[in-house]
């Protein structure tokens, strides 16, 4: 089972704490970059704000979903 379809069947509670996550992970990335210029993993910046997107997308998608009604 991919990431993506394992983010897709967790809660709404379980996706706000990974973006809490990923957010205070990318907030240490760039407060490192900025103190010492450099990363050892540069590309991990990169791929933390994508998955946090990805997070914050299912989260929408989940409660918009939640309060539409079916149109008939």
């Amino acid at each position: 089972m991919s990431e993506l379809e394992q983010m897709k069947k967790e809660t709404i509670e379980q996706l706000e704490e990974r973006y809490m996550q990923l957010s205070s992970e990318i907030f240490t990335l760039t407060s490192e970059l900025k103190s010492l210029r450099k990363l050892e993993q540069p590309h991990m910046l990169s791929f933390k704000k994508k998955e946090r997107a990805r997070v914050l997308t299912i989260m929408n998608e989940k409660k918009r979903g939640a309060h539409e009604q079916p149109k008939n």
